[in-house]
């Protein structure tokens, strides 16, 4: 480990060239952003009614159509289907009217003296935007598709984690992303010409498992070509990345009101990406960690000549040294991260708290949606609040470390979520505030997770790790609407209660791994076994010693 940490300071460990390749890396996660968060207006249902072919030229007739229903005020109002699910999607009989000559005047004014009947002519909705719901009238009896829909992208998420750990440590980096993201643009391509919403959601599901192929591959090379004391920056500028891809949709979707071009303008976007197959290099250390020196030193004397380094001695019997080890390979599976003690209490402790961070996050997030007011703006609100808590977990990292800081996130947030439904009776902003309070942090903990992750294992685990434990994120993001749902059928605090409990157990355990401040990347499992053992040899100045070599071996 400390040999390429060695020869990667003396070519330049942030000089030119990896700030051009960590820009090109970060700028790659902004599509991500978009994708993701794109079904918050493409899937979006607006108001609707039935459609009514006698009463179409005569707008203001049509409320006569349908049922009557007390609102929370206590009046009677025109149903709707976000309240009571079928009362929006059935009309009242021709009976129920009598025609004027002009316009059509009801009978009743009770709705049980009426008789009810499907919305056997489709839907009538309020609005100009084409979304899923208008195109294919996904609302009432079918409106369960819609969910459906995110619930397969989610799967798509998960399947996308184990794809991505397993090529990527078994392939190489730079395969793995460009294949992942021509994959991800030939699904969002596809996805735009659905003709029905079964086509949409096979696509869709193709969106999602493609997706995290490439965010998860341009995360771990970015960390790898970097020096130890920038990688809390880089991971920060990864997930800022998404962010703004996040924010970037909000005036896209307000000015394209037809959700296909909504889609296709991403396709379009996908065009940048071209020079990148000749732009981006595979990860040195991958490489040498695979046996692939010569490829390696390829790629380093490049590093050295574009940071404008002589090419040093060190590099030249660094060569040398790694040349005899290139048969001896090391290979990793799953069952890998499960075989080794002090491997499997990382794996599981990790597991725990990216399925906890993901839940959360995913339940804010849904419920952005029900704040009241413009919904551009509260989603543009939503985006922007992640930006500044990756810039305060940046620092932080720097500052304290992983470990500490990580589990104090999660026990803010964990606090913060635990009291925002009491906050209601006092006020309903402050239990919005509440709540995205728990979200600012919750977006660090994510950012946290991903750097921290990447850190506990070696170099040909490493991507395997993140894929595992963003499988277990997956989970916690599909299990989120449902948790909303408890909330909705039992009572209001159990949703927000719940959660603060998984967060304040994660908290708890996260203190359980060992802190990877500036300490280099474990090249093989005995390095990553001995992180404990390093750790306890730090400074008094916080400072790690640079290699593992001045540690007595460790008896597991």
């Amino acid at each position: 480990m400390d040999q390429f940490a060695e020869t990667l300071d003396k070519i330049g460990s942030f000089g030119k060239y990896q700030v051009f390749i960590c820009g090109l890396l970060a700028f790659s996660t902004v599509p991500n952003g978009f994708l993701v968060m794109a079904p918050v207006f493409t899937q979006n249902t607006p108001q609707h009614y039935c459609r009514i072919p006698q009463l179409e030229k005569l707008a203001t007739q049509q409320d006569f159509s349908l049922p009557l229903e007390k609102n929370k005020e206590g009046v009677f109002a025109k149903s709707q289907c976000k309240r009571i699910h079928k009362s929006n999607c059935y009309r009242y009989s021709d009976i129920g009217f009598t025609w004027n000559g002009t316009s059509a005047i009801p009978m009743h004014t009770n709705n049980s003296n009426r008789v009810i009947l499907d919305c056997n002519h489709g839907w009538v909705y309020e609005g100009d935007r084409t979304t899923l719901a208008t195109e294919w009238d996904i609302v009432c009896d079918d409106a369960w598709l819609l969910p459906l829909t995110t619930t397969l992208y989610m799967i798509g998420f998960l399947i996308g984690s184990f794809i991505s750990g397993i090529f990527s440590d078994r392939y190489g980096r730079r395969p793995t992303f460009l294949l992942g993201t021509v994959a991800m643009y030939a699904c969002i391509g596809l996805n735009s010409f659905s003709v029905n919403i079964y086509m949409y959601m096979a696509t869709f599901f193709g969106c999602g498992v493609t997706a995290l192929i490439n965010y998860m591959a341009a995360f771990v090379l970015a960390s790898e070509i970097i020096h130890v004391s920038k990688r809390s920056l880089i991971g920060s500028l990864e997930t800022t990345g998404f962010s703004v891809g996040y924010m970037v949709l909000v005036p896209a979707a307000y000015l394209i009101t037809d959700w296909q071009w909504l889609v296709r303008i991403q396709v379009i976007f996908g065009v940048i990406f071209i020079p990148y197959y000749w732009w981006l290099p595979e990860s040195p250390l991958w490489l040498m960690c695979s046996g692939k020196v010569e490829e390696a030193m390829v790629i380093m004397r490049k590093i050295a000549k574009i940071n404008g380094k002589t090419i040093c001695t060190l590099l030249q019997k660094s060569d040398e040294k790694e040349k005899p080890q290139e048969k001896a390979v090391q290979k990793f599976t799953y069952l890998d991260m499960l075989k080794h003690s002090s491997i499997r209490k990382r794996s599981l402790v990790m597991f725990y708290i990216w399925f906890m961070v993901s839940m959360v996050y995913y339940c804010i997030s849904l419920n952005t949606s029900n704040l009241g007011g413009n919904k551009f703006i509260n989603c543009f609100v939503a985006a922007a609040v992640e930006i500044p808590s990756y810039v305060l977990s940046c620092f932080s990292l720097e500052l304290v470390g992983r470990r500490c800081v990580l589990s104090l996130f999660l026990c803010i947030s964990a606090i913060t979520l635990g009291i925002s439904p009491f906050l209601k009776a006092v006020s309903e902003t402050l239990m919005i505030a509440g709540a995205m309070t728990s979200k600012f942090f919750i977006s660090a903990c994510f950012n946290i997770s991903y750097l921290f992750c990447g850190e506990l294992f070696p170099t040909l685990m490493r991507n395997m790790s993140i894929g595992a434990s963003s499988t277990a994120a997956r989970v916690g993001s599909i299990a989120s609407p449902y948790l909303i749902f408890l909330g909705q059928q039992t009572n209001f605090y159990s949703p927000y209660l719940i959660m603060a409990s998984f967060g304040l157990s994660a908290a708890g355990l996260c203190l359980l791994l060992p802190e990877t401040k500036s300490i280099p990347l474990p090249e093989t499992m005995e390095d990553a076994e001995e992180l404990e053992r390093f750790e306890s040899k730090m400074l008094k100045s916080n400072k790690f010693q640079s290699t593992y070599m001045d540690i007595e071996p460790v008896v597991l």
